[in-house]
């Protein structure tokens, strides 16, 4: 009874994570906030730390972009405990997830040297682990890091990659999130893409 208990709970926060990041990138951010909560707490109660680095990582994710009464140090022991515990087990995806976060955090810092370089290690393990969609998001890091540096030729080349990639593997909203950074690139042509 008690190990269905857990998995409900960890059924539980993966959909409620799963809805707040929705939420966040759709701009519900207090229904985003909400959920994320949720996601902490479930987590919490099944007892399985990977559920919960992940619920917490939605979590600050939520406070980095629309929370700005949360510090910079707080968001930054969610990063550093989720990557301390994705590398102690092993755990590619929550090292990419968390790295991703890290360089979302450095973009808002104004540090786009790091950013990029953050970017850039989490898409080579995401390659490293066959993370596909994982490793095409941190891709979508890098180029918004070179748009942010003006390095719009290199970032332009990398986004046109990524929704080639992203389109012929199916992840429409892939697609559609990269082509949003492409109309960032002030040296686009529209008739190139």
């Amino acid at each position: 009874e008690q190990a269905n208990r857990n998995g409900m709970m960890r059924i539980s926060s993966i959909f409620n994570r799963n809805l707040s990041d929705l939420y966040r990138r759709t701009g519900y951010f207090e229904e985003a906030r909400e959920c994320a909560q949720y996601s902490v707490a479930a987590a919490l109660q099944s007892e399985q730390r990977d559920v919960m680095w992940l619920a917490r990582l939605s979590q600050a994710h939520v406070w980095l972009v629309d929370d700005k009464e949360v510090s910079n140090a707080k968001i930054d022991r969610t990063i550093q405990g989720a990557l301390k515990y994705a590398n102690s087990m092993g755990m590619p995806r929550l090292e990419v997830t968390a790295l991703q976060l890290h360089a979302r955090q450095m973009q808002c810092n104004g540090d786009r040297v790091l950013a990029g370089s953050l970017a850039a290690q989490s898409a080579a393990i995401a390659t490293r682990y066959g993370l596909r969609l994982y490793r095409l998001g941190s891709l979508v890091i890098y180029a918004e890091a070179l748009v942010g540096r003006e390095q719009y030729d290199l970032a332009q080349k990398i986004v046109k990659e990524i929704r080639r990639d992203a389109e012929s593997r199916g992840y429409l909203n892939m697609a559609g999130r990269v082509s949003s950074v492409l109309e960032t690139i002030p040296l686009a042509n529209p008739a190139d893409s």
